[in-house]
């Protein structure tokens, strides 16, 4: 038989730590050094939130509490404790700036599981992301660039692709449309979304991408250079009734697919359907010159027609 040496209730050995039973060990030596000063930085716009220097995107924010609790907690124990996990049971916000947290943190203390619950103070600081910041002051590190072939981009054609990318990415997201007479620029700061552009760009349209980077300053904290990746993405334009030349025959466009165009071969009087990306290699082209020259029929006698000129 065994008994806590504080209030001398019959405890299993196995539940004693350090010779108390549950309640008297929290009563006598609690689990903190000093109860802990936790700050949640959060950015007002976005939702992100920040910890250890990086911002973290948005989550729920019992979920973001959990991740700054189990990071924060630690060096608060006492001697011999280790923190197993950490959950947020509730929380409210008291007013702007304050949080109360009730959370359930699983211990090890001296080699015994240790269940505590617990009310917590958070205070609650406001500050703008460097994404957020960016924004407001019309800065980007991503630009697309859509550019078409030809000199100046079919009208059709330019609100087409970009109503495919926005109804790809979602018109919520937030894009920065530029139109210029070249095309149209696209200004981004989430480095998923202009892959993502990219990925349409290229899968429905064909588009041949090229990227470059220009830096603008050095992050010693990140080791790294910070700067704007620009992405150019060229598009072929094709219309229906276009002449063209595919591997070497003349051929007309007949109807334009994703990603495909229907030609008809006259040379063969035959359809093939043929990918848009052909052009890129060299054997899709529009024809250079066209002559045209009309004819009257004058006479047709079973299998010849007499044409004058």
């Amino acid at each position: 038989m065994w008994f806590c040496v504080k209030c001398g209730k019959t405890t299993p050995r196995e539940e004693l730590i350090r010779g108390l039973c549950r309640e008297c060990f929290l009563q006598t030596f609690g689990v903190f050094k000093h109860e802990p000063q936790i700050v949640f930085v959060m950015c007002p716009k976005c939702r992100s939130w920040l910890y250890r220097g990086e911002w973290i995107p948005s989550t729920p924010i019992a979920e973001a509490l959990e991740n700054v609790l189990n990071g924060e907690l630690t060096r608060h124990l006492i001697d011999g404790a280790e923190l197993q996990s950490v959950n947020v049971d509730h929380y409210e916000q008291v007013n702007s700036s304050t949080l109360v947290v009730k959370v359930s943190l699983g211990l090890l203390i001296d080699e015994k599981l240790l269940d505590v619950d617990k009310n917590m103070l958070i205070r609650v600081q406001y500050k703008k992301c460097p994404r957020c910041v960016a924004k407001a002051v019309g800065k980007y590190n991503y630009l697309v660039q859509i550019r078409f072939t030809g000199e100046t981009p079919p009208d059709k054609s330019l609100k087409q692709v970009l109503m495919a990318v926005l109804n790809a990415v979602g018109h919520s997201t937030e894009i920065s449309v530029k139109e210029s007479h070249e095309g149209v620029d696209l200004e981004v700061d989430d480095p998923g979304l202009a892959k993502k552009i990219m990925e349409v760009l290229s899968k429905k349209y064909s588009a041949r991408i090229n990227a470059s980077f220009k830096a603008t300053r050095y992050n010693a904290h990140q080791g790294k250079w910070i700067g704007v990746t620009t992405y150019v993405a060229r598009i072929p334009v094709f219309k229906e009734g276009d002449i063209i030349v595919y591997r070497g025959k003349i051929g007309l466009v007949k109807s334009i697919g994703e990603g495909k165009l229907v030609l008809w071969i006259p040379e063969v009087d035959a359809y093939e359907e043929v990918g848009i990306e052909e052009y890129w290699k060299g054997a899709l082209r529009h024809a250079v010159r066209v002559e045209k020259e009309t004819y009257v029929v004058k006479e047709v006698n079973s299998n010849n027609v007499l044409l004058e000129n």
